[in-house]
């Protein structure tokens, strides 16, 4: 049985969280504060810690710098209510795997971020033993080379069968990741779908009924106390459609990734008044949805810091391509930055341009950024062409 460490100096939220957990099948092992954490730890190794970062005596970042003394590789996540970038950079930097926000509404959130957890704590441990072995086999070999120069060329064979094994090791774990981030986006979808299909029709239908119950009042007294709840589900409906398009962008299944992304600035432009300029040429160019959904929320990212950190005036959006690799461009007017702030792992926005890079980095791309304060920024996303593939529509 798997088995799980919570810290929280908050009795009911420790409490819940713990019965949930041992409902889906954990072993949950409960401390008030990190010195009891540590405590259990030592007489309980277990399998993945969850940790408030706001606790009495011992607080969740020193407690995770104690845990990651007495085992390193031990997968750990932080929960908290603040929800501050600079908080989620810097328990990242301490060796934090995950961070969650506190209320946990939705317990899903929680068992993905657990499961994601373990399953690449599972593959670090493979990895590292796959690593040893083959470590231990080049050392062996190594050694019998020395005697004859036969056995030389054939411990060059097997090095080279060993180089096509790690590169099927590394296109099985990209294999991974990917399916992983289908998963995700189905789950998104499905998630969404529930919004649209089951919370916003019972919504609209109690609208309906209040609008008709207003109706047969006529002219009593009382008919205008409805008008508040009516407004009050008009505004849930709104903030559900919101939230089903940030989840699961319809925009996107439907129109292609160019169509969506400029459907996105128009919503920007209403909410910032920055202009954007679309110059895309890549109109037969298709790709994964895999990789549609990445393009998609990595501009957004862009487009957003551009407008809520930057303060651009204008924005322009670029596309082409080479005989290797398919290039996007966001360059704004607006404030710039310390490009230092990637290296620092701290700060905005340099968290969400951080996990931006190391998405493309991780698909065989790159993020170049060049921007200096007061000169505004330019942002260049690139993707080898050999990656595109015929299951979408792209730009």
């Amino acid at each position: 049985m798997i088995k799980l460490l919570i810290a929280d100096d908050e009795w009911a939220v420790r409490h819940a969280v713990a019965l949930y957990l041992r409902e889906m099948g954990f072993e949950v092992f409960e401390a008030k504060d990190g010195a009891e954490a540590l405590a259990l730890f030592e007489a309980h190794p277990v399998d993945l810690a969850l940790l408030d970062l706001n606790m009495p005596k011992m607080s969740g970042q020193e407690t995770l710098a104690a845990l990651r003394q007495r085992a390193p590789e031990l997968p750990t996540i932080i929960i908290s209510g603040t929800g501050e970038v600079r908080d989620v950079a810097e328990v990242l930097r301490l060796g934090a795997w995950d961070y969650i926000t506190k209320p946990i509404l939705d317990t899903q959130i929680l068992i993905h971020a657990i499961n994601k957890a373990l399953e690449r704590a599972r593959l670090l441990r493979e990895n590292k033993e796959h690593s040893a072995r083959l470590e231990a086999e080049v050392a062996r070999r190594t050694q019998q080379l020395r005697a004859t120069n036969q056995e030389l060329h054939n411990e060059i064979a097997e090095r080279k069968i060993a180089e096509a094994r790690l590169i099927d090791t590394q296109r099985l774990l990209r294999q991974l990741n990917s399916e992983l981030s289908r998963a995700e986006e189905g789950e998104r979808s499905r998630i969404a779908q529930g919004l649209h299909d089951e919370v916003s029709q019972k919504l609209s239908v109690s609208k309906l009924m209040l609008q008709t119950l207003k109706r047969s009042l006529g002219q009593d007294p009382h008919h205008k106390q409805l008008d508040l709840p009516i407004n009050i589900l008009d505004e849930c409906l709104s903030e559900i459609r919101t939230l089903t398009f940030a989840l699961s962008p319809q925009a996107l299944l439907e129109m292609g990734l160019s169509s969506a992304l400029e459907w996105q600035a128009e919503r920007l432009q209403e909410r910032h008044g920055t202009h954007f300029e679309f110059q895309c040429t890549l109109k037969h160019r298709e790709v994964t949805s895999a990789l549609n959904a990445l393009l998609f929320r990595s501009f957004g990212e862009l487009l957003t810091n551009a407008c809520k950190y930057a303060q651009a005036k204008h924005v322009l959006i670029q596309s082409w391509t080479t005989a290797e690799e398919s290039h996007f461009m966001i360059e704004d007017d607006g404030q710039g930055f310390d490009a230092k702030i990637l290296e620092q792992r701290v700060g905005q926005p340099g968290f969400g341009l951080l996990s931006i890079r190391e998405r493309f980095e991780y698909q065989g791309g790159q993020m170049r950024i060049r921007t200096r304060r007061g000169v505004g920024t330019q942002v260049i996303l690139s993707l080898p062409n050999e990656i595109l593939e015929d299951e979408g529509q792209f730009i």
